[in-house]
């Protein structure tokens, strides 16, 4: 039993699930303006397939033995691993700043939240993947929960006429808001990494994560087109905006539980790619290591957070390097780690 412990291929399905949520929060603004309802459907289909076939060559590796990728690939793969995990993270910490600006009275200091999510998503990763495990079936339940209900009180608000002509408007514009979507997905990096950690069928609840996540944001996009229409690609964050525009009787105040979900769904990612980067820190330095690299892990976030607030747009610059991560863990270190096997 490793300090990570175990957990059940249920409970890696709720690990995904619930820190891809925030995406479903996230939805870019170029989406929903740009797109038709067949155009939206055609992306999602293909955006499902990608992630699946990328994952494809880490499972068909893996189940062939023990261990994980970074087992069978040495040290350099260990501290791939690790480094990977915190360029993961400073991704989603721009986001959640970004939006946390967007969101949070002028006069409340979104860097001190930040920083107090960071640390406090570290210090839930030195608990380990089982307790993790526990805390995001809740996370993920609720959030499925709360996305159906404001959804649920929106659909009385959508109108016809702000839906687009349903035209399918070619397989070019599906292409490039594939392509601009998938530098968003980090899943493929956790699969690998947990796949040793994992009793049940890793595939199995990798399909139903993106199964999952493949409805959600369909239903989040049309409901809210057909809330915001046009006005939809004004905003940098069309969901929130509607869902803000809503009240429904005693809830007055809807936009209070999207940031409370967003922190929740932030909190687990936070924890769960921390809990990536300790166990490959432990492999590295040793068991004694991993209370050290929380902090220093947190730290180093914390100041990469600080010194890029001030440069706009970094975050869409920076997503787009992930294009290499995404080839390198999803096809390139699967298939070398299996020859290296053959040889």
């Amino acid at each position: 039993m490793t300090p990570q412990g175990r957990i059940r291929g249920t409970q890696l399905l709720w690990l995904l699930l619930a820190g891809r949520l925030s995406s479903c929060l996230l939805l870019p603004a170029d989406s929903l303006h740009a797109l038709t309802v067949p155009d939206l459907i055609a992306v999602t289909a293909l955006n499902a397939l990608v992630l699946l076939l990328l994952a494809l060559p880490t499972l068909l590796v893996l189940r062939r033995g023990d261990g994980n990728l970074a087992d069978r690939g040495g040290r350099l793969v260990v501290v791939g691993y690790l480094l990977v995990s915190l360029f993961v993270l400073y991704l989603d910490i721009l986001q959640f700043r970004d939006f946390a600006g967007e969101t949070t009275k002028a006069d409340f200091s979104v860097t001190l939240l930040t920083a107090s999510l960071i640390v406090v998503g570290f210090a839930a990763s030195l608990y380990g993947l089982e307790a993790l495990g526990r805390t995001a079936a809740v996370v993920a339940v609720i959030g499925m929960a709360l996305l159906l209900v404001f959804g649920a009180l929106l659909i009385p608000r959508t109108e016809s006429i702000n839906f687009p002509p349903a035209v399918f408007s070619g397989w070019p514009t599906v292409l490039s808001q594939t392509v601009k979507e998938l530098p968003r997905t980090a899943e493929i990096v956790a699969v690998g990494a947990l796949y040793p950690y994992v009793n049940g069928k890793v595939g199995r609840s990798f399909v139903g994560f993106v199964g999952l996540t493949a409805a959600l944001t369909l239903f989040v996009c049309i409901v809210t087109t057909g809330v915001l229409g046009d006005f939809a690609g004004l905003t940098a964050y069309p969901f929130y905006t509607a869902v803000t525009a809503a009240s429904a009787g005693v809830i007055e105040r809807l936009d209070i539980f999207v940031v409370a979900l967003w922190l929740g769904t932030f909190f687990v990612r936070v924890a769960l790619f921390g809990v990536i980067c300790l166990d490959h820190a432990r492999r590295l330095f040793g068991d004694r290591s991993r209370l050290p690299v929380a902090g220093v892990g947190a730290v180093l976030l914390m100041a990469l957070t600080v010194l890029t607030q001030y440069i706009d747009g970094q975050w869409r610059t920076v997503t787009y390097v992930y294009w290499g991560v995404l080839a390198l863990f999803g096809i390139g270190l699967p298939l070398w780690v299996y020859r290296r096997k053959r040889l």
